[in-house]
């Protein structure tokens, strides 16, 4: 897939903004396309049974295993080792779309969208195949959802299918769509059309009800903080209130043993008193004085 325009995009208005090439960050794009190459090469390179696939890639019947819930993210990073088509594919489609959508949610949010769309084509694809030895493998999910995202917020840019057939975003987004409701209903087909319709779906939700994943994290540990601030408010409240609690009983305790005291002098004398009793008073006069001067 090709796209006019210095090779990637054109629009017919000229009003969207290209990606800004002169940054020296390595864009999100870059690093996912990066990361799904060199787990591609790593197999094929150190792996003759190619474990490190196999590790990746979610088979149904083992994810009864809690152990292998990781799978369904990972499975994304893991493409066809017997050929270049999967992951050359998956990669050159989302380099030519991913960046603009990557330049308007920002690189977090991207992120957070791609690895979720993985996610949720997972999950579904697992609850489906939990009895089976069927194995998925592939970003063509996350892919998916990042063309009919780019379908949604950028329709009428043009592009060039296979690099020949200029044609609308949006009537790409369209053929994506249809070509996998086809796919899906062949049984015998090894491609997970189910999961690209999955991410289709997630996509479109995720554009009508313009939820931000970077806000509700932020919501979250927001509200997380407020919570643990109340937590030590009330701890600290509580603590006072024990606090008081125990001066108050002291304090009933100090006053009727000066009392005692007190009377103790009225009918005996002052002589009477031991060391420890004349140590009291004294200790409740300081403590007189001192309320006094509060």
């Amino acid at each position: 897939m090709g796209i006019h325009d210095r090779d990637y995009y054109r629009n017919d208005n000229q009003n969207w903004n290209r990606p800004n090439r002169n940054r020296k960050q390595l864009s999100m794009i870059a690093w996912i396309i990066l990361i799904n190459v060199g787990l591609y090469l790593i197999n094929g390179l150190f792996c003759p049974l190619n474990e490190l696939t196999h590790y990746l890639a979610i088979n149904g019947e083992s994810m009864r295993n809690p152990l292998n819930w990781y799978r369904v993210l990972t499975y994304g990073f893991a493409h066809d080792p017997s050929g270049l088509g999967h992951i050359l594919g998956n990669m050159l489609v989302l380099f030519f779309l991913g960046g603009l959508i990557e330049q308007k949610l920002g690189r977090r949010e991207f992120l957070l969208f791609y690895l979720f769309a993985i996610i949720t084509g997972g999950l579904v694809w697992t609850l489906l195949h939990l009895s089976s030895q069927a194995v998925l493998l592939g970003a063509s999910g996350g892919v998916c959802a990042v063309v009919i995202l780019f379908a949604l917020y950028y329709p009428n840019i043009q592009l060039l299918l296979f690099g020949i057939i200029p044609m609308p975003a949006w009537l790409l987004g369209v053929m994506y769509v249809f070509f996998d409701m086809i796919g899906a209903m062949d049984s015998s087909s090894n491609v997970a059309h189910g999961v690209h319709l999955v991410g289709a779906a997630f996509a479109f939700l995720y554009y009508l009800s313009h939820f931000r994943f970077e806000s509700f994290i932020s919501k979250i540990t927001e509200r997380s903080k407020k919570s643990n601030r109340n937590l030590n408010i009330s701890e600290n409240r509580s603590q006072s209130s024990k606090y008081a609690s125990r001066s108050s009983k002291y304090e009933s305790q100090l006053e009727k043993e000066v009392n005692r005291l007190l009377d103790k002098i009225n009918e005996s004398g002052e002589s009477s008193l031991t060391e420890s009793e004349r140590n009291t008073l004294k200790k409740a006069s300081r403590e007189y004085q001192k309320r006094m001067k509060d």
